[in-house]
């Protein structure tokens, strides 16, 4: 497969990486707003994408969800098949819609939201709801560092360096592993370590803590340390979660189950690099189909992810 890159932070290197270390894959050429150097494939200006239209199998796009995929994820499928991460859940089926009149129009192939949450745990809450009724489907995120949030951080003027740990609190998973309710945002701890100019700590403070989507709504703490504080103990990508669904699988009250999917990742973008890469994959089985418009994970048979299917089953 021809492939390329668009953006070269830590999940567009963890991409590149990846592919060098898989089969199957050719990294033609990775396209940035920046002068970057990579020691995988040639750096090209993104005004330069428009030469390569026809010339590759799928883009995947390595941008934040807060800025940079809800306008390059439609102006890009319009020409290429392209896999992108977004995972702002609650803007999710506003951005399948914009990307999905885009590559109809375009006709091109393209599956959105390709990470391990949404997207892995998209598919194993969707396993939880059809297979048990009633159930209760609770998700949590941690401890763990979450990319998104962290981005979302680095946005806002005066912050140098950031990083946000989401935490769940145990009293919550306890909760849903007895089958109770749960609500997600009284679930979490949003603790975040922030360097920023001095004088504007306090405004920077209001402005995390009321970022919608993210901090919003959520118990946030904001510390805000030295860079060399920040170097020391702040370098790490790693994250995690779990599933947790509770029904019945009768009307007898002790008829139960339980489906408790749990995940740790020692590097953040090198696992979403791999989903990514497996759902290119499946943006190309889609394209030589004639397949076009977008997709998610969950319209996405897992056959079309690579891999001899008889010898997983």
């Amino acid at each position: 497969m021809k492939i390329a890159v668009v953006g070269y932070g830590n999940l567009g290197k963890a991409i590149a990486k990846r592919q060098a270390e898989l089969p199957g894959f050719e990294l033609v050429g990775i396209f940035s707003r920046r002068k970057v150097k990579s020691e995988f494939a040639r750096v090209f200006a993104m005004g330069e994408l428009d030469k390569f239209k026809g010339k590759l199998d799928a883009l995947l796009l390595a941008g934040g969800s807060s800025g940079d995929l809800p306008i390059f994820s439609p102006k890009l499928a319009e020409s290429f098949n392209i896999v992108d991460s977004f995972d702002t859940h609650a803007g999710i089926k506003e951005h399948y819609e914009r990307v999905d009149a885009a590559a109809k129009s375009g006709k091109t192939s393209a599956i959105i939201s390709c990470g391990w949450d949404p997207g892995l745990f998209s598919v194993i809450r969707f396993f939880g709801k059809s297979f048990l009724s009633p159930v209760e489907t609770a998700s949590f995120w941690g401890r763990g560092v979450s990319q998104g949030h962290s981005e979302a951080i680095k946005r806002i003027d005066g912050v140098l360096h950031a990083i946000e740990y989401t935490v769940p609190k145990e009293l919550y998973v306890n909760k849903a592993l007895s089958g109770e309710r749960v609500n997600s945002k009284n679930a979490h701890l949003r603790e975040c370590y922030v360097v920023a100019e001095s004088e504007r700590e306090h405004e920077i403070e209001e402005k995390i803590k009321n970022i919608p989507e993210y901090f919003q709504g959520y118990e946030t703490r904001v510390h805000f340390i030295d860079e060399k504080e920040f170097l020391k103990r702040h370098n790490k990508a790693f994250h995690g979660g779990r599933v947790i669904s509770f029904g019945k699988t009768s009307k007898e009250e002790k008829a139960t189950a339980l489906m408790d999917f749990k995940l740790e990742i020692n590097s953040n973008p090198e696992f979403t690099a791999g989903i990514m890469l497996a759902y290119s994959r499946a943006v190309k089985h889609f394209s030589d189909l004639n397949i076009f418009g977008a997709k998610t994970p969950l319209q996405v048979p897992p056959s079309f992810l690579g891999g001899d299917i008889f010898n997983i089953l």
